[in-house]
């Protein structure tokens, strides 16, 4: 197996989603992470601050979300839950002319989700790229290009990030992964929120 070019700036994005098996990234353009929280249903009756590795060691069935924010947006860091990928989620998170969108990679799915005003315009699995979603799948077309999504190799979580930085201007770093935000429990994934 030949492995996969992710390019230098990202690079490290690309291993770290494979070390840790799942991520799950979603922004909203509203500085208040409490929008996040309500929408994913989290338990506001006990939140804390947890860092990435506080949250890897929880105890299975413990289940959380970590809230933070950067740049006039609000984003949603999960890890083994994907409640920012439901487009239902995503489209509360627009209401008001706001626009919310996710990355998500897991072990079976690896996803990219826009949405704006409440409607899913775009969207799109980020290996298999001719599978999409929404009103207006060819958005970002000229970005999902410059980001590496349709070279001869499939793409890495890498172009991804490059997508997410292209769109907002948010450049996703790993101390913003990891670093300490609020945490609240939220429903199991198996639960729709």
């Amino acid at each position: 197996m030949r492995k996969r070019q992710c390019g230098l700036a990202y690079g490290w994005f690309t291993a770290w989603v494979e070390q840790n098996l799942a991520l799950t990234v979603t922004f909203v353009n509203s500085p208040d992470v409490t929008d996040l929280l309500v929408a994913f249903r989290a338990d506001f009756t006990h939140t804390e601050f947890h860092t990435f590795m506080d949250e890897a060691a929880d105890p299975p069935g413990t289940f959380r979300v970590r809230v933070g924010d950067t740049d006039g947006w609000a984003y949603a860091v999960e890890h083994f839950t994907t409640h920012g990928g439901d487009p239902g989620v995503l489209e509360q998170l627009s209401g008001g002319g706001r626009e919310a969108l996710v990355l998500s990679y897991t072990q079976t799915v690896s996803c990219f989700l826009y949405v704006k005003d409440e409607v899913l315009l775009n969207g799109f699995d980020t290996i298999a790229t001719d599978i999409r979603w929404g009103t207006d799948q060819h958005r970002f077309d000229a970005e999902m290009a410059a980001a590496g999504f349709f070279g001869p190799e499939p793409a890495c979580p890498a172009s991804g990030a490059r997508l997410v930085e292209m769109i907002t201007g948010i450049e996703i770093t790993q101390p913003m992964l990891e670093r300490s935000l609020r945490s609240a429990r939220v429903p199991p994934p198996w639960e729709s929120v």
